[in-house]
């Protein structure tokens, strides 16, 4: 199952924006405006992404991971 809060954030924040390709500077700002208490350098496009890194989140695991990486720091919006 996929990790709860953090990933149902990118969900909810993400679903308007399907198939827009976006920079990983602008998922961080939009995820900001919505939740600024959350510091920038915790939001972490690449946990929530096809390829998935050491502290990903478990929704690559079950297919439903939020962006599928295009190039580096580049996210296709699933």
């Amino acid at each position: 199952m996929p990790c709860g809060t953090d990933h149902d954030r990118f969900v909810n924040l993400f679903k308007s924006r399907k198939g827009r390709t976006l920079t990983r500077k602008q998922i961080i700002d939009i995820v900001q405006s919505s939740h600024p208490a959350l510091e920038r350098s915790s939001i972490m496009p690449s946990d929530h992404d096809d390829r998935g890194n050491k502290g990903e989140c478990g929704c690559r695991k079950f297919n439903d991971h939020v962006f599928e990486r295009v190039g580096r720091g580049i996210y296709k919006v699933r």
